[in-house]
């Protein structure tokens, strides 16, 4: 059922308290700032973005060819577009120093929601939603590794997208588990969710393609069971 509202309050408040805490390391009036960006990687992830918004969105494209490095390079061809995709948008409404800035936060942001919307996707009693988006910011914090993506240490250094793409990895399970074990399974809503992870990372096409993953027909109320379901995968 309903969660009563004294527990809607307490996930409330946790999750201000967590983006409280993002925000007191990810300063409000740093990030605003029209000041670049720089650490480890950083640097040579702000071209991408803004070719991208001068070069290839004016001429209707979304990955190019740029003389800007080498003798050439084929620009978001191999590297994620979507995160670029949303800093170069940003960028016409705002300094691209801070729509730059503002991308490479986006998924330390989501994550800690994206774990709790998984685990009130799968169906975990409370407290479990609210105690993974806490185990989410403390894998956020680690720092026994900074360039493998997923905590900021790795966003500060340029691995930004990985953060947006393992928040939306786990929104695709919770999805996924949803149409599995619904009566009326919406898999379009989980074809989204696979095309989005897709545009961050070209490697999970392949893993969006698995049999488990690429969901093409659901037949419900099996063997006399209205609440059993079969899974017909199609590739």
């Amino acid at each position: 059922g309903r969660p009563s509202f004294p527990r809607r309050k307490l996930d409330i408040l946790v999750l201000s308290a967590i983006y409280a805490l993002l925000l007191s390391f990810f300063r409000p009036d740093l990030m605003l700032s029209d000041t670049t960006a720089t650490g480890g990687d950083m640097a040579a992830h702000i071209f991408p973005p803004w070719f991208l918004k001068e070069h290839l969105l004016p001429q209707g494209l979304v990955t190019g060819w740029s003389e800007g490095w080498f003798a050439g390079f084929p620009v978001l061809h191999f590297y994620f577009p979507l995160v670029p995709l949303i800093q170069a948008l940003l960028g016409y409404v705002m300094p691209y120093e801070v729509a730059f800035k503002l991308g490479t936060f986006l998924g330390t942001a989501l994550l800690p929601t994206a774990a709790y919307a998984t685990f009130r996707l799968l169906r975990f009693h409370r407290p479990a939603p609210i105690a993974a988006s806490l185990f989410a910011v403390a894998f956020q914090f680690m720092t026994s590794f900074n360039i493998y993506g997923g905590n900021i240490q790795s966003s500060l250094v340029g691995e930004y997208a990985y953060s947006f793409s393992l928040a939306l990895s786990l929104i695709f399970v919770g999805l996924a588990y949803r149409v599995v074990t619904d009566d009326e399974g919406r898999v379009g809503y989980n074809g989204k969710a696979a095309s989005h992870r897709t545009l961050l990372d070209p490697n999970s096409a392949f893993e969006n393609c698995s049999p488990s993953a690429s969901a093409g027909h659901l037949d419900t109320k099996v063997a006399g069971d209205p609440n059993a379901s079969k899974l017909h995968a199609s590739s």
